[in-house]
C-alpha cells in the first residue's frame, strides 16, 4: 500500500489535474483543437471496436469466412531450383547447346558464367526469389518442367537455365492451425462494418449541408 505521504501526493496531483481541466474548458481551450478532436474520434471508434472484439462466433461462421477469403490464409507457392547463369550476351545457339548438354548429363559448372548469384536456391516463396534474381523471375519458372533443365529464363542480370527441383502450389493449412488468425480477420472485418453502420446511424441525426466542387474551389481560393 502507498504511504500517507504518497497518498497525499496522488490526491494533490489529481486535484491539480481537475482544476486545470475545468479551467481549460471554461476558456474554450478544448475547442478547435485537432489533438482533442482526434482523441474524441478515437474513443468513439474504440467503443465499436470493443464490441466486435468481444464477440465469439460459432465455428461454422469462421469456416465460412475462411472459405470466402481462403487467399488470405493460404501458404505461398514456393520453388527450389538449381540455375546456370549464361551471362547477358548468350545467343540462341548458345542457349540450345547448353540446354542439350545439361539434359544429357553435362556438368553445370562447365556453362556457369562467374556471378555472385547462388547456383542453388532452396525452397523459397516469390518475394524471396524475386528479391534475389529480380522482379518476375519466380513467375517465369511456372511453366518449366520438374526435374529437368529448362529455359532460357531472363533475370535482372541476364540469361539463365534452370533445373526445377521442387514446386509447391499455394495450399490452405488445416482450419485448427489457423483458427485464431481467421477469428482475428473476421473480427477486423466486423469492426469495419459496425463502425460504418454506427456512423450512418449517427449521421442520420444531423441536417447536413455540403459545398459543391465549384463552391469548395472558390472557398479555398479566398
Amino acid at each position: 500500500m502507498p504511504t500517507a505521504q504518497e497518498l497525499s501526493g496522488m490526491q494533490d496531483s489529481l486535484l491539480r489535474e481537475e482544476i486545470l481541466v475545468r479551467e481549460a474548458r471554461a476558456l474554450g481551450l478544448d475547442q478547435n483543437d485537432l489533438i482533442v478532436r482526434n482523441r474524441l474520434v478515437q474513443k468513439m471508434e474504440f467503443l465499436t471496436t470493443s464490441l466486435s472484439q468481444a464477440l465469439e462466433p460459432e465455428e461454422a461462421v469462421l469456416r465460412a469466412h475462411l472459405a470466402q477469403n481462403s487467399d488470405r490464409f493460404a501458404l505461398q507457392a514456393e520453388v527450389a531450383f538449381e540455375q546456370v547463369y549464361l551471362g547477358q550476351d548468350a545467343t540462341h545457339d548458345d542457349v540450345n547447346a547448353a540446354l542439350d548438354a545439361l539434359n544429357t548429363g553435362a556438368s553445370s559448372e562447365r556453362y556457369n558464367t562467374s556471378t555472385l548469384l547462388p547456383t542453388m536456391q532452396p525452397l523459397a516463396p516469390r518475394r524471396q526469389v524475386d528479391g534475389r534474381f529480380g522482379q518476375g523471375f519466380f513467375v517465369a519458372l511456372k511453366d518449366l518442367p520438374l526435374r529437368a533443365w529448362g529455359g532460357p529464363v531472363q533475370s535482372g542480370y541476364g540469361i539463365h537455365l534452370v533445373y526445377l527441383l521442387e514446386r509447391n502450389a499455394p495450399q490452405l493449412p488445416p482450419f485448427e492451425s489457423i483458427k485464431e488468425d481467421v477469428l482475428f480477420d473476421w473480427r477486423r472485418g466486423l469492426t469495419s462494418e459496425l463502425t460504418e453502420a454506427q456512423f450512418q446511424t449517427l449521421k442520420a441525426k444531423y441536417d447536413i449541408e455540403t459545398l459543391g466542387p465549384a463552391q469548395l474551389a472558390d472557398r479555398l481560393s479566398q
